[in-house]
């Protein structure tokens, strides 16, 4: 194209004759010329060409040839040709894309799905769980059975409300140590039971004697003991839980029938 905007070669079809007019503002020469740019990328729809095209134009304007005007040289293509190869390689991924998504939102929904029913089994679970233990409370609550564990590595003692009240103790003086219990049996009788206790975790029996506690308030009772010791893997013993009953009262009647004297409850 000459600089003027007449067009002095076209090599496409349809043709184009020779001496169109190309120097409407919407054509690639115009906007080219107007970017002030010695070449330049455009995209588009020309004046007298259909479709959307991209086009690179370039001013030659030798310097050794004295030229009134520049001449311009535009090569364009349609653009849907230029892209179809892109087109085409995205359909072609897409394809493998979409049954990759749809197999991993499958895989995400049947994991949520999953989780949801895990999560409805452990509450239904955790629920039995704490109806079992209030079942197992109310029933050593009604035979005033107390209930308590001791960690052997690191001398924990805990116990439940039942063994607060039979030992007459409050919850906030028991500092969950061996030696709470300890302190609680009668010195004479604490050299036998502790003997008990060491011989049933060492020889794995279970733990079953009698000995005599001072209760909070000061009162002497008799308590009934029993316990279990469970042992890891390797068979060392772990832990043990056990229950305290108090026969005091079951104890003096038996003295009062040996003695052949009247008994009252208190």
């Amino acid at each position: 194209i000459h600089g003027s905007g007449k067009v002095l070669l076209y090599l496409s079809s349809p043709e184009i004759a020779a001496g169109t007019d190309a120097s409407d503002p919407r054509t690639f020469f115009t906007r080219h010329l107007n970017s002030g740019k010695e070449h330049s990328v455009l995209s588009g729809f020309a004046s007298f060409l259909p479709n959307e095209r991209l086009a690179a134009a370039q001013t030659v304007k030798p310097a050794a040839l004295s030229m009134n005007a520049p001449l311009v040289i535009v090569v364009s293509q349609e653009l849907d040709s230029i892209l179809a190869p892109w087109h085409d390689d995205l359909r072609n991924q897409s394809l493998p894309f979409t049954v990759l998504a749809t197999f991993a939102s499958l895989g995400l929904l049947f994991h949520q799905r999953r989780q949801r029913s895990l999560a409805r089994l452990s509450y239904r679970h955790e629920a039995e769980r704490r109806n079992d233990q209030d079942r197992l409370a109310l029933a050593t609550s009604a035979s005033g059975t107390g209930v308590w564990e001791l960690n052997l590595e690191s001398r924990e003692l805990t116990w439940d409300d039942t063994m607060f009240r039979l030992y007459g103790k409050r919850r906030t003086d028991f500092s969950s140590v061996y030696s709470d219990w300890q302190e609680s049996v009668l010195p004479e009788d604490l050299p036998d039971a502790e003997a008990e206790l060491q011989h049933s975790i060492e020889q794995g029996k279970d733990f079953d004697t009698l000995y005599r506690i001072r209760r909070g308030d000061g009162e002497i009772r008799i308590i009934d003991a029993r316990a279990w010791v469970y042992r890891d893997e390797a068979g060392r013993p772990t832990r043990m839980i056990g229950v305290n009953r108090d026969i005091t009262q079951r104890h003096q009647l038996e003295q009062a029938l040996r003695e052949g004297k009247e008994f009252i409850y208190s």
